[in-house]
This record gives structure tokens, C-alpha cells and sequence, in this order.
């Protein structure tokens, strides 16, 4: 579902277009995430500064079965104060 994205300013982009995912490998200050048009066909790559705000996508157990723990340090989540209304009418 075409998500969209929350800039560093706390605004909103691409909402009914596109979606951005981020991925769990950084780059020096930024992180990678994977970016789904709607009207193309290609999964692009790319980084950006951790500050903006894409998806993410949830994988139950992932780590838990390779026996991998993960712990986020506290400095790393940021919070935005942003208001949200808009109808997005769904697809079915």
C-alpha cells in the first residue's frame, strides 16, 4: 500500500504513490531503505538521513530464530509532533 513518507520537517510526501522501507543496514550517517512506485515496476535502493520517517516492514521471529539479539539504543529514536488528516480512498 502506497505509504508515503514524513520529511525531517515532520511534513508528508507521496502519500497515495509510493512507499519507502527502511532497511536494517546503515551507512555511515544515513541508512538504507527500498523505495515501490506505483507506476513502475523497479525496487529501487538508496540512502537517506535516518530523521526521515518510512515504513518499515515487521519479519516475526527473524532474529530470535538465528539467535541474534537486538538492542536499539535510546538516543536513536526521534519523536515529531505532526497532525495527520487526509482521506486516502482504498483500492479493492
Amino acid at each position: 500500500m502506497p505509504a508515503g513518507y514524513r520529511n525531517t520537517d515532520g511534513s508528508y510526501n507521496n502519500l497515495s504513490n509510493n512507499t519507502n522501507i527502511w532497511s536494517s543496514l546503515e551507512s555511515d550517517a544515513n541508512a538504507w531503505r527500498r523505495n515501490l512506485n506505483y507506476n513502475h515496476t523497479d525496487v529501487n535502493r538508496n540512502t537517506n538521513d535516518k530523521l526521515y520517517g518510512f515504513s518499515v516492514r515487521c519479519l516475526k521471529d527473524w532474529f530470535s530464530r538465528r539467535g541474534i539479539k537486538f538492542y536499539a539504543p535510546a538516543d536513536t529514536i526521534y519523536e515529531f509532533q505532526t497532525t495527520f488528516m487526509r482521506f486516502i480512498p482504498s483500492v479493492l
